[in-house]
């Protein structure tokens, strides 16, 4: 795996990364994506030659963009209508346009400027599922994640200990032994 082509091809041949893809499709939201671990972590283990085991993942975080409804309620109701079609899944659903408060940054653009001020570049990945098809976003490239590279986003500015403890929380070295923390 080499470009975000290959991604996108590797995303398009797993069948449960596509069912959530097609689920999240179904409700509609505006600039929305499945990002971070639901992509990340299955390349990562590709990567390692170990199979993907979803056993012990804690959740499918969906973004999406609507500055017209920032209420954390409407999230909720976001995460409900994706449980009543999946109830396997534990969803986190954020609106990116209420975010940057949380982290406080200047307002988001879009999905993918929020994305672009997440904590690690391999994160801030994402794929959504539109007219049959997989599309792949990532502000900050698939470099770091294809080369197995862990470091924060360059606008994740100042925050340098929540990046490192994510790294511990997450225990990735663990299961993926081949990641270099830069």
């Amino acid at each position: 795996m080499n470009t975000i082509e290959d991604i996108e091809e590797f995303v398009r041949s797993d069948p449960r990364i596509v069912s959530l893809l097609k689920t999240v499709s179904s409700i509609g939201l505006p600039d929305c994506w499945v990002a971070a671990g639901a992509i990340r972590n299955p390349i990562w283990s590709h990567l390692h030659g170990v199979p993907f085991d979803p056993t012990g993942e804690s959740d499918v975080d969906v973004i999406y963009f609507d500055p017209a409804n920032i209420s954390k309620n409407a999230e909720k109701f976001h995460e409900t209508n994706l449980t009543a079609l999946n109830d396997a899944v534990e969803w986190e659903v954020r609106n990116q346009a209420r975010m940057h408060v949380k982290n406080n940054d200047q307002p988001y653009l879009d999905s993918f400027d929020a994305l672009e001020h997440w904590s690690e570049t391999t994160t801030a990945i994402g794929a959504r599922y539109v007219n049959g098809d997989i599309e792949i976003i990532a502000p900050c490239g698939v470099d770091d994640l294809l080369n197995l590279i862990v470091r924060p986003c360059p606008k994740f500015i100042g925050k340098r200990h929540i990046f490192e403890a994510r790294i511990a929380e997450k225990n990735w070295l663990e299961k993926w032994p081949e990641l270099k923390v830069i």
